[in-house]
Order: structure tokens, then sequence, then C-alpha cells
């Protein structure tokens, strides 16, 4: 099983193939928390929850997302967002920039951590009564 911490480091318990971890009911995000995604190229990545409401274009559409300082790579979109309890935030969609191969490499420098957006799943929940989020 993997978590965050509140330390944004990752834990790992348990683990063998196949296994999955155990995301806990839908939380509401808070700006400056520990947040984790897991993808699959980079697989878990932790930050920092950025905002909570952020305009993002994509392909000449514009969307409200939730932004984080964690980074990621093609492969990881669709992937859980959690947040230190493993709650569930979101959906994971891109990593901000023009580098198409993604953002999990060296920082040199002391360069800035690279920002990622993501969908949060609350305001979708709430449009979509039908949809519900499964735990279990």
């Amino acid at each position: 099983m993997y978590r965050c911490t509140t330390g944004f480091n990752v834990i790992i318990d348990n683990i063998y193939p196949g296994s999955v971890a155990s995301v806990q009911p839908l939380a509401i995000m808070k700006p400056n928390t520990a947040v984790c995604h897991s993808g699959g190229t980079s697989g878990w990545r932790c930050g920092v929850q950025k905002s909570t409401n952020s305009q993002q274009s994509i392909n000449g559409r514009t969307f409200t997302l939730s932004e984080a300082n964690f980074c990621g790579a093609p492969g990881d979109s669709g992937g859980p967002v959690v947040n230190a309890e493993n709650n569930a935030l979101g959906i994971y969609t891109a990593a901000l920039g023009k580098d198409l191969t993604g953002t999990c490499g060296a920082i040199f420098g002391g360069g800035a951590r690279p920002n990622s957006v993501y969908q949060p799943l609350g305001p979708y929940l709430a449009r979509y009564s039908n949809v519900k989020l499964r735990i279990d």
C-alpha cells in the first residue's frame, strides 16, 4: 500500500504485484497541504496543494482545475490524486510546461518544483449525482 505523509513522503507498505492503495472518502482540498498522485509513468509523486481553482487553457478550451507542485509525465493522466490521509481529491490531468517528456527530471541550481494540474472530484460528483466514488 502507498500513502503520502504530511511531510510529503511516500510510505510503501505490503507491496506485491497487483497491489492497490486503500483510498479513503472524498475530502475538501486545502491549499498548502500535502498531496500525492500516482501515475503510470512517474509512480507516486508528492508535493504541496497550490490553487484549488486554477483556470487552464488546454487545446483552446478553458478548464477549472486544481494545481499542485508535484511532477508528472506522459502516461500519468487518469491516475488518482490523494491527500496525506489517502482521501480522494481528484484525477491527474497534466504537468504544466512545454517539456513533452514530463517534469520529473532533476532540478539544478535551486529551481522551482514543477506544477501539475488535476480534475477535482468534488464539483464533478456534485453535478452528476448518479456518479459515486467507490472506495472498497
